[in-house]
């Protein structure tokens, strides 16, 4: 259907003179900030409005998607499909949950195939107000008010089996993992041998991005003690560094034989599949036009300054994600006559990657073909299904302040008869100098 939405803008006699070129898909909208929606309670169907997508969401194995929203009377949602045949809706509204009550949802949210959502919640159990907690459906499994618990619980993930993963900080950081979760990882005050046999110790866990399998281990950014606030960064792939050259990945090392420029600098997303295939993005320190990178196992795939069929790959990574299959997405800057606008690229493994969607290509929004203005952080990548077929989940703007949640469902042409219409909308919709 993507398709004939697109052909419509085109005339026929073009068909001949196109390209064999990129993507061709366009994206359509979930759902929006501003929207009318409505929800059920015990005292019956409520009407209002969104107010605020929050976090990226996550989606699963079976064509299930889910993302958290609040509305304007206050309330805190996870809305979407658990199977993608459900229409999107409302699958649940904090409040209730049998001797607890939920006040609000507070963070990233994760979908297992067999439709279980984690996710974290502000509760209260009749004694103590204010409790953050993480639960898979209706069952609390960590609390941050029992002995040996964290106080805070970030970056939530659920694998498609159901595990549950999170980072921590203030008491007990690190990477905590299973059901029950327990600590997976190193924790500060804990010795890292780096490469010559120099040992540091942990300072902290970095919370802004995990990676997590029940096969292919974990990946985390640790701060270690150099004496210095400057190159303490250091990549922990299942608790030990990872080489780079004759040191590591770690700030202040050479990035040079893994493909940097320069040393490696700082880190910022990482993630691991089932087969302990990784990625990781950050900046190194050498020419300021070729820092950004992304790495696919450690070494550097592509980086700000390389030129892909689509332009050249600018600054300023916003996301990045990996699935089973060893694509992965980022989004990222690309420029085009030097212009620089926000894209959102697609690679697998070690492969240079192409733009799927960036800003100016047209969306479907509300039955109404309109140009994408602007592309937000959040963003979410589905494994593939049996016909090499995937989905893109990401959030944008068409001109106003609110934004939208789009899903870009990209198939793989099997036939020259497709890959015609695939090229012929990709012109319709991307005519650039």
């Amino acid at each position: 259907m993507y398709y004939s939405r697109t052909i419509k803008l085109c005339s026929a006699a073009a068909i001949a003179a196109l390209p064999v070129t990129g993507y061709a898909q366009v994206a359509t909208k979930i759902i929006g900030e501003g929207d009318a929606i409505s929800y059920t309670t015990s005292g019956g169907t409520v009407n209002t409005t969104v107010d605020v997508i929050r976090f990226a969401g996550d989606a699963n194995q079976v064509g299930g998607f889910v993302v958290q929203l609040d509305t304007e009377d206050d309330a805190s949602h996870i809305y979407g499909t658990l199977d993608g045949g459900t229409p999107f809706n409302v699958i649940r509204t904090a409040g209730a949950i049998n001797t607890l009550t939920q006040t609000q949802f507070d963070g990233e949210i994760g979908l297992a195939d067999d439709g279980t959502v984690g996710y974290v919640a502000t509760f209260d159990d009749g004694l103590i107000t204010g409790i953050k907690g993480v639960f898979l459906d209706d069952t609390v499994v960590a609390r941050a008010d029992q002995p040996n618990t964290p106080d805070n619980f970030l970056d939530l993930r659920l694998t498609n089996a159901g595990t549950v993963s999170y980072l921590t900080d203030v008491t007990r950081e690190g990477l905590f993992a299973g059901n029950p979760p327990v600590q997976t990882s190193l924790a500060p005050g804990d010795d890292v041998t780096l490469a010559g046999s120099n040992t540091l110790t942990i300072d902290n866990i970095e919370n802004r991005q995990h990676g997590f399998s029940e096969t292919g281990g974990n990946i985390i950014v640790a701060d270690v003690d150099t004496g210095a606030s400057t190159n303490d960064d250091l990549v922990l792939l299942n608790n030990a560094p990872v080489a780079s050259g004759a040191g590591n990945i770690k700030e202040g090392d050479d990035a040079t034989p893994n493909g940097g420029v320069g040393n490696w600098d700082n880190f910022d997303f990482v993630d691991i599949n089932s087969d302990g295939n990784w990625i990781l993005t950050g900046d190194t320190a050498g020419d300021s036009n070729q820092d950004e990178f992304l790495a696919f196992n450690g070494q550097v795939v592509v980086k700000q300054g390389d030129t892909i069929s689509e332009g050249d790959v600018g600054a300023a990574i916003e996301a990045a994600v990996l699935n089973e299959d060893n694509d992965w997405a980022a989004t990222w800057d690309i420029v085009q006559n030097g212009v620089s606008s926000e894209a959102i690229l697609f690679g697998t493994g070690s492969d240079l990657p192409s733009v799927l969607i960036q800003v100016g290509d047209l969306v479907e929004v509300d039955g109404n073909l309109v140009a994408l203005t602007s592309l937000n952080s959040g963003l979410v990548l589905t494994d593939r299904r049996a016909d090499g077929s995937f989905d893109i989940y990401f959030q944008g703007r068409v001109g106003t302040s609110d934004d939208i949640q789009f899903q870009l469902t990209i198939p793989e042409p099997t036939s020259a008869a497709l890959l015609g219409l695939a090229t012929l909308a990709v012109a319709c919709r991307r005519r650039r100098a």
